[in-house]
């Protein structure tokens, strides 16, 4: 933000937690000059989830623009960008559409756009006016990543061919059953209000997370995310996102309590699947 001269006003909050809608609306209050919000719904690090419908509801008591980053939660869970009084959406194409990373696929409210048209803020790569008025014409302001765009419209029809209330049921059910099976081992999740994209652990001092990672790694072929910054070694991640099968989750599970037991930490062998099968059916 500070590249493109843009004013930040920060509300701050322990990594994990959630920032409710009544900070928001308390720091609009205070502060007539804000003209936007920016915030994730699913924030990928930790795992927390935001109630953008709170949030979209203070916010437009205070007539400001509200941004909201769903790269991590975008097929995971809803984003009504019309009912939940969102001007701007985006997410990335290698998370909940399950394609290779490239694309960014982003909705402007027409106050959003006319906002973005009025900016005096420097830009040249990613101009919102330009790509509006190339797109009228047919066409993209630069070379297209054709491929790509191939593959979105393959993805989106998988997600159609599901359904997409059953693509969110599916997430959460998901979710739910790897939040079901740490807890049963003694674990627990690291957000106080999870999103159904990805679990983020909190291990024992016992088990150093980068180790943990390793071992799946190379004992199963099993790839999981490790902690951010200070939380490196201390939390891993367990995504659900995008086109996951319940099989998948089983094997995630079954690998991690058997790398688990090998290292030494101290559980009821065979309670995490169990939990996952009472969950999954």
């Amino acid at each position: 933000c500070n590249a493109y001269r843009i004013e930040v006003v920060s509300i701050d909050g322990e990594w994990g937690t959630s920032i409710g809608a009544e900070r928001i609306a308390a720091k609009l209050t205070a502060d007539a000059s804000i003209k936007a919000v920016l915030t994730t719904q699913s924030e990928t690090s930790t795992g927390a989830l935001h109630d953008i419908p709170a949030i979209g509801q203070a916010v437009s008591d205070h007539d400001a623009l509200l941004i909201v980053d769903g790269i991590s939660s975008v097929c995971a869970h809803p984003l009504d960008t019309a009912a939940y009084g969102v001007d701007v959406a985006l997410t990335g194409s290698q998370k909940g559409l399950g394609l290779p990373p490239g694309l960014a696929v982003m909705t402007f409210s027409e106050r959003a756009a006319t906002a973005a048209g009025q900016s005096s803020c420097p830009k040249f790569y990613f101009d919102v006016s330009r790509y509006r008025a190339s797109l009228s014409e047919g066409r993209g302001p630069s070379t297209l990543p054709v491929t790509l765009i191939s593959g979105l419209r393959a993805a989106l029809d998988l997600v159609e061919s599901e359904g997409i209330a059953e693509v969110w049921n599916r997430h959460a059910r998901q979710a739910g059953a790897v939040r079901e099976a740490i807890w049963s081992i003694g674990l627990e999740c690291f957000a106080e209000s999870p999103s159904n994209a990805l679990t983020a652990v909190s291990l024992p001092e016992s088990i150093d997370g980068v180790e943990l990672m390793q071992r799946l790694s190379q004992s199963y072929g099993a790839v999981i995310g490790g902690g951010l910054a200070y939380l490196r070694g201390r939390v891993v991640r367990i995504s659900n996102l995008g086109f996951v099968t319940d099989d998948d989750i089983r094997f995630i599970v079954q690998a991690l309590e058997e790398t688990l037991a090998w290292m030494g930490y101290r559980f009821d062998r065979g309670s995490a699947i169990d939990a996952v099968d009472r969950e999954l059916g």
